[in-house]
């Protein structure tokens, strides 16, 4: 019911006002008036309460009514009488209290055109031959093992969908995805498939057809208005639409059927039926009361079509734009799913029944947007009454689902997607709980519930395990049109085109070599001429096979670079020449390796590759991370070491350090005061917390624009790690006109600079009001500008080198700290014993204070271990920031490493070499108990800030901030895993990226022990 055929004869209105007046006056009076009916709003001569709905989808208007005059009204449209509940009360009644009464459905006079005297099971009239259209989806169609029986086909479509949003994202990074184009297709040939076995050539037509149908069916069109007026019909050109459509749809399943048919004659039956199938082998073997006619089977599979793909499709797209619209609900979401499927390659339907926060998800998502807004019409058989009033027979019934599923008086904040609401109360949506009714209940409750849900999680886990999701550049998420388009299934009015982030690295990779394989011989002719070798004497580094173009790529396919490089170091040795495209790498893997690089030939491999990205990145001016080596990154060095990160500084800005701290710990006290027991995502919390103590170290204070400084920080860091084409492949002017990477690139630094060059604009005009003030603290901007007015540098310090050097400590003294920080937390978690003993030692040696600060922290031993053995097993950088050769033909271990060589160190390999660590893989602080050995860059086993001249000058800086966080949230809470979780069930998978992040976030219950001071 969405909308009334008129504008076509707007000019023909006068007249057929006279006659539907002259019409409705000859009808004498109404024998209804003795009734006590329900209430209504104010009605218009001729068409009633039409107008009513004028201006808004109609579950919208109708809640609006149902507001201001009850939840049960009674409306006409033109001639039909119209009952409308709104409340679960009213359903309750009408679905179960009278659930005979109300059992039909009305067949208006097009509906009657459709079927042509043989209805499918959606429209039957209630009597034996609904009854047994109803056994045999019960039974046969849609019985729980018949749905089992296409999980197979649920599979394969989804992977066709998967691979479609890959290659779209593949074919531009960055470009957006039209995700319901893709929804629906998956779940059309989804459904197709089931019906009739294969994916249909008129798939295209056929839906197309149905689409269109739709949109004539559930309208009020004006023979259905005035169904005793053969003017409404011959005024209409619905019932020729209809004839068109419907002669087009049996064009299609008429031969499909004949198709089954002659099959069935020719094979017998087949073990694998399709439901088509089922159905035809039904109408030869069972003696039905009713016969099963070819027409009844033709009406039952356009039900099938129709109920199956188009309401899935409709929940799918309004789950991911719910979803994308609220990110915390979305990282919940594909922790649980990462979580649960970690080492998996793809979602099956065996690891579906442990999603249980997913189906979360789908409940939340079916309650906000239920696939019938206003479920189907049902018609009243026989007078009764529904809340004290009468509804006379032949009344159309609507219930409302959509208004009841946002009912204030039964959902605490109604419109808001929480899909936790589940977990405190066991409602569900099988048709018992009146609140929550999307599929109905009842005897007309949807047949197909377990068909569409085996569709939803199949396809949301999947998208939530391979894919992250991004809104369009600029949105962002209160700007997401969520409004409904006007159809029986109210899907979203736009399409859902969202950005495929950042792929698992499996697919991203394949999808890398499939682009790069299509087009090598361009690219080799774009190419220069390459050299062939270094000369005879060269003795280059052993590594495996290469292909053409790509080189070593493919070794990475299948695991992260540092545990793919670890694997291949096994086989190849400690040292190992690669290459990636055109780029040509040395790999060490090896403390002995480590060592000559970072000590015994320092001095040659002290530069950093500038790649073309890069360049196009740092735009000419360094900071101190990649400036090549020289006087001028000597004197950054210098600037760095001396003034912005040395200890005296560090020491300095320990009070901003305690007040941050003491901000995270009220922020998980609070969590923990919410309720029993209450998670709170760690992640989160620790994010926020260094990033707002490394912003007010740099610039002063907190600012305003932090979420959105972090959101660019993670944009610019998926950016940067990987091996762009243009990196790939720096000679080719194709490479770079293909990849979307330079223009993202472009706009990320232009904001960043945006921001940098405000903050230091600040800065300037506060250092010009303040300076007489000899006792304002310095932030380390302060300290930068200070050095560019009042030092003669030998290289002068631009604003440009300030920009970069800022940029450089925002997302290292952000990125790898915080990073640390939840491995930390993660490993005393995942190990209790560990957690008790650092728990004994830090509530011991704080015995009477109510607080941590850093004062103490020198009298924790166990603490610095638990730290150190972190460091060890998640070094903040897998593969430490590379090196170049600078020299021709260095020396290392006995092979040559020529010039302009990018040289990687596997820090993460050599702190997991068995040949130098005990339990290599197991987290055991004790292990630095026996051992002296540090991360200051004098033992190469452990290696996690690097050594020599390009070690990491922010460390101390970094350490702070972890020892002090780790030690408040030890001292004041206890912690466990959510929902009974084993500590060995914990997902410790890492994530792509320059810093090897958690994968999933760490949501944990905190315990709180020692109360957190409210000052």
């Amino acid at each position: 019911m969405v909308a009334v055929e008129l504008s076509p004869y707007l000019p023909l209105l006068p007249l057929l006002v006279i006659l539907f007046v002259f019409l409705a006056l000859s009808r004498g009076k109404d024998a209804w008036q003795r009734l006590r009916l329900p209430p209504g709003p104010w009605a218009l001569p001729v068409i009633g309460h039409l107008h009513h709905l004028a201006g808004a989808p109609p579950h919208r208007a109708l809640r609006d009514l149902a507001r201001r005059h009850g939840p049960l009204m009674m409306l006409r449209f033109c001639e039909l009488p119209v009952v409308v509940a709104s409340s679960p009360d009213a359903a309750r009644e009408i679905m179960k209290t009278h659930d005979v009464s109300f059992a039909s459905r009305p067949v208006g006079p097009m509906l009657q055109l459709v079927f042509q005297g043989a209805p499918g099971l959606i429209f039957a009239p209630y009597g034996e031959g609904w009854r047994q259209l109803r056994k045999i989806c019960a039974l046969e169609l849609l019985s729980a093992r018949r749905v089992h029986s296409f999980r197979p086909v649920r599979e394969h479509e989804l992977g066709r969908l998967l691979r479609s949003v890959a290659s779209a994202s593949a074919a531009a990074a960055g470009a957006p995805v039209n995700l319901t184009e893709r929804l629906k297709a998956f779940t059309a040939d989804s459904t197709v498939r089931a019906i009739i076995g294969s994916r249909s050539e008129h798939r295209d037509a056929f839906f197309r057809l149905l689409k269109e149908a739709l949109k004539i069916i559930p309208g009020l069109t004006l023979p259905d208005l005035f169904p005793s007026s053969r003017l409404a019909m011959l005024l209409s050109r619905v019932p020729r639409k209809i004839e068109r459509r419907r002669a087009g749809m049996l064009a299609i399943i008429d031969p499909i059927i004949r198709d089954h048919q002659d099959r069935r004659r020719a094979a017998g039956i087949d073990e694998d039926e399709d439901l088509l199938d089922v159905l035809l082998r039904l109408q030869e073997e069972m003696d039905f009361q009713d016969p099963l006619t070819t027409a009844n089977i033709k009406s039952v599979i356009a039900d099938l079509f129709s109920a199956g793909g188009e309401t899935t499709a409709t929940t799918l797209q309004w789950a991911m734009a719910e979803l994308m619209r609220n990110p915390p609900v979305m990282r919940k979401a594909q922790d649980e799913v990462r979580r649960a499927l970690a080492g998996d390659e793809k979602v099956t339907e065996d690891s579906l029944a442990t999603l249980h926060y997913l189906r979360l998800v789908i409940k939340e998502t079916l309650r906000l947007h239920p696939p019938a807004p206003l479920l189907l019409p049902r018609e009243c058989r026989a007078p009764c009454q529904v809340l004290g009033h009468d509804v006379p027979r032949g009344a159309m019934v609507l219930v409302n689902a959509w208004a009841i599923g946002r009912d204030p008086a039964h959902w605490e904040a109604p419109d808001d997607f929480v899909p936790e609401r589940f977990e405190r109360t066991g409602r569900d949506f099988k048709g018992l709980d009146f609140e929550f009714i999307p599929f109905g209940a009842g005897r007309r409750m949807c047949p197909g519930t377990a068909f569409a849900l085996a569709h939803l999680e199949l396809a949301l886990a999947a998208l939530l395990l391979h894919f992250d999701w991004e809104l369009p550049e600029g949105m962002v998420a209160e700007e997401m049109d969520m409004a409904e388009a006007v159809a029986i299934s109210a899907p979203p009015r736009s399409d859902l085109v969202l950005i495929e982030a950042a792929m698992d690295a499996d697919l991203q990779l394949c999808l890398l070599l499939a682009l790069l394989l299509a087009i090598p011989l361009v690219l080799s002719t774009a190419r220069r001429p390459a050299s062939r070798g270094h000369g005879a004497s060269v003795r280059l580094p052993p590594g495996p096979w290469a292909l053409p173009v790509i080189g070593h790529l493919h070794h990475l396919a299948g695991a992260l670079p540092h545990r793919a490089l670890r694997d291949l170091a096994r086989r190849h040795g400690p040292l190992m020449a690669l290459r990636f495209g055109e780029l040509r790498a040395v790999v060490a893997s090896s403390p002995a390796a480590a060592r000559e690089i970072m000590k015994a030939h320092d001095a040659a491999f002290a530069s950093r590759p500038l790649s073309p990205m890069m360049e196009l990145g740092y735009q000419g001016a360094d900071g101190i991370i990649f400036a090549p080596y020289g006087d001028d990154w000597r004197q950054l060095r210098r600037v760095c070491t001396q003034e912005l990160l040395s200890a005296h500084r560090v020491q300095s800005l320990r009070a901003v350090r305690e007040d941050e701290v003491r901000r995270l710990l009220r922020a998980v006290a609070a969590a923990a005061a919410a309720g029993v027991p209450s998670t709170v995502n760690l992640s989160e919390g620790i994010s926020g917390y260094v990033a707002d103590a490394t912003v007010r170290a740099i610039i002063g204070s907190r600012f305003r624009d932090r979420d959105a400084y972090l959101r660019l920080l993670q944009e610019g860091l998926k950016i940067m790690p990987g091996m762009t084409l243009p990196d790939l492949f720096p000679s080719s002017r194709l490479a770079r006109l293909v990849s979307s990477v330079p223009g993202r690139l472009n706009r990320h630094g232009r904001i960043m600079r945006e921001f940098i060059d405000t903050i230091i604009e600040e800065h300037q005009q506060s250092r010009i009001s303040r300076e007489d003030d000899d006792h304002q603290e310095e932030d380390l901007l302060d300290v930068l500008l200070r050095l560019q007015k009042e030092v003669d540098f030998q290289y002068p310090l631009t604003n440009e080198n300030i920009k970069n050097i800022l940029l450089d400590m925002f997302g290292a003294g952000n990125e790898s700290t915080a990073t640390t920080l939840q491995w930390t937390m993660a490993e005393v978690i995942r190990n209790p014993r560990v957690m008790q003993k650092a728990q004994d030692e830090v509530r011991r040696v704080l015995a009477g204070h109510d607080k941590v600060t850093e004062e103490i922290l020198p009298n924790l031993h166990y603490l610095p271990l638990i730290v150190k053995e972190t460091l060890r097993l998640h070094p903040p950088a897998p593969l430490l920031l590379p090196r170049k050769c600078g020299s021709p033909c260095q020396k290392v271990l006995g092979f040559d490493v020529p010039e302009e060589t990018m040289v990687i160190v596997n820090a993460w390999a050599i702190a997991r070499d068995p040949a130098h660590w005990d339990e290599s893989d197991e987290f055991s602080p004790e292990r630095f108990e026996r051992d002296g050995r540090d991360f200051r860059g004098s033992d190469f086993e452990f290696v996690p800030f690097g050594a020599g001249r390009r070690m990491c000058p922010g460390m101390a800086f970094g350490l702070a901030h972890v020892e002090l966080a780790v030690a408040a949230l030890l001292f004041h809470f206890d912690w466990k895993l959510p929902g009974g979780m084993a500590a060995e069930e914990l997902d410790m998978s890492e994530a792509f990226g320059v810093t090897t992040q958690r994968r999933a976030d760490l949501v944990v219950v905190p315990i709180p022990r020692i109360p957190v001071p409210t000052e």
